[in-house]
């Protein structure tokens, strides 16, 4: 099988796994939206943002060089993976202890607090659990780890829905969350250990503190890359309030609802585009990288044009009317769409390369921008200020990611392939237009329709190059190279 091919039906795995927990997590949003009101769903976006900004404290990067090293070298697995339990286990104690610090200096009432810091134990119970499914990962078993990341999300899911219909409020979601990430991380830890035993000995000082500055780039853009989103939310509940809060958080599930394409790929690239730069296939790793780019723009840009004319109507259909104003966030939001999906892409083609150095430089630095630019926008434009904030830095962040690949991504040979996948975007965007008053589900479904007409008829995608990734016939065509 291909190297491509390989990557495409793990994503696949992934993505559709990801899309049914998306789709339960998204109900449960629907439902606490209804049941909390903004402004404590306000609340409830806040103690998740604030633990979620600070979580690398409890991997510092090192979910990340684990995956990197066992994709190269299986034979040291159990080593690996002990080291970064030990270190794991002394991290945990100190990230509680900063989230609480953090929310209680914040200006919060003391309730907030109370509950930001009950977040962060859900995030340690978890800690466990995320190590053993990013060990699987390495082996690239995309199909085992789309199981138990279903199973995982659905019941955490069905969970709370559950404490939100019996009324036991704020305080019970949080300890439901608690509750549920312990269980899974001790279960899959037992599963894991009767399949691979790991001998649990304290190894050297030495070898924690290599673990650690093996880390440090990871861990910093870990940091740093949950500030694009995880900031918005914290400097709004301090600039704007709880509902503003509530509002820019409705936009900002919807965006991160379609996020499951990109994420999905990101986990198959990694260790893919690792074991290729190693083996010195530059050949193979700068193609992968080609195909990944051309599969995601052929998405994000029908998604980015379609959502955009239709994110009123969405927020409309989905949210009770107090609502509404994230009809403008929404929009502006759908726009980054196509940066994300292209930056994850060349994020993982960074890290296979082992350049995380040069990418922690990007990083900060955009990270820097986003933090000036929400302290500029948002006490003069609120929740929209927020938005055009996180259009701004990702198109920014994406330009420095392609710009720092340099020879690696190409485009000189694909522009035609660009051309048509815009022209196909533009006529779908004219197609949904001048259905405005229709249902929205009529308009939605035409708008697919008509792009992928346009595709076929542009030669785009063609069945026997659906056939060639999916079945596995070698000798029909493919997509157009992108160098």
């Amino acid at each position: 099988m291909s190297d491509f091919r390989h990557i495409i039906r793990g994503s696949t795995y992934l993505a559709v796994g990801a899309q049914v927990g998306r789709m339960v997590n998204f109900i449960q949003v629907l439902l606490l939206t209804n049941y909390l009101g903004p402004t404590e769903f306000g609340i409830w976006s806040l103690i998740q943002a604030l633990p979620a900004m600070l979580i690398v404290m409890t991997d510092l990067g090192l979910n990340s060089v684990m995956l990197r090293a066992i994709a190269r070298n299986k034979a040291q697995e159990q080593e690996v993976i002990q080291g970064v339990l030990s270190l794991k286990c002394f991290l945990a104690p100190v990230y509680v202890l900063a989230v609480y610090l953090i929310a209680r200096n914040s200006g919060h009432d003391r309730h907030v607090v109370h509950l930001a810091t009950l977040s962060s134990l859900a995030m340690v119970a978890g800690l466990c659990g995320e190590t053993i499914i990013a060990a699987w990962r390495a082996h690239e078993r995309f199909g085992l780890e789309t199981k138990i990341t279903l199973a995982k999300d659905v019941t955490s899911s069905l969970l709370l829905i559950g404490v939100t219909l019996f009324g036991f409020g704020l305080k019970g979601l949080v300890w439901a969350n608690v509750g549920h990430s312990l269980l899974v991380s001790v279960l899959l830890l037992r599963w894991y250990l009767k399949q691979k035993p790991v001998l649990w000995v304290i190894s050297p000082i030495g070898d924690y503190f290599r673990q650690i500055r093996a880390a440090v780039p990871f861990a910093v853009y870990g940091l740093l890359n949950p500030l694009s989103t995880q900031l918005a939310l914290v400097m709004l509940g301090s600039m704007s309030g709880l509902t503003a809060v509530g509002i820019y958080n409705i936009a900002l599930r919807i965006i991160v609802f379609l996020y499951f394409i990109p994420n999905a790929l990101n986990r198959t690239l990694l260790p893919r585009l690792s074991a290729q730069f190693a083996a010195v296939r530059q050949e193979a790793y700068r193609d992968t990288i080609g195909k990944a780019l051309q599969l995601v723009l052929v998405i994000a840009l029908p998604v980015a044009v379609g959502l955009s004319l239709t994110a009123h109507d969405f927020v409309a259909l989905l949210f009770p009317s107090e609502f509404a104003a994230a009809g403008h966030v929404l929009v502006l939001l759908a726009l980054s769409v196509p940066c994300f999906y292209i930056r994850v892409v060349v994020r993982a083609a960074v890290y296979a390369a082992g350049r995380e150095k040069a990418a922690l430089v990007v990083t900060a630095t955009t990270t820097a921008l986003n933090l000036v630019l929400n302290w500029f926008l948002i006490p003069r434009f609120g929740y929209d200020g927020a938005a055009m904030t996180t259009l701004i830095a990702e198109a920014l962040q994406t330009g420095a990611f392609c710009c720092l690949m340099g020879r690696d991504i190409s485009f000189k040979g694909a522009r035609g392939f660009l051309m048509k996948i815009v022209l196909a975007s533009s006529v779908m965007g004219a197609a949904v237009w001048s259905t405005q008053g229709v249902p929205l589900v009529v308009r939605v479904s035409l708008g697919a329709a008509v792009y992928l007409a346009a595709l076929f008829i542009l030669r785009v995608v063609t069945s026997t190059m659906i056939r060639s990734y999916w079945i596995g016939e070698d000798d029909v065509t493919r997509m157009p190279s992108a160098r």
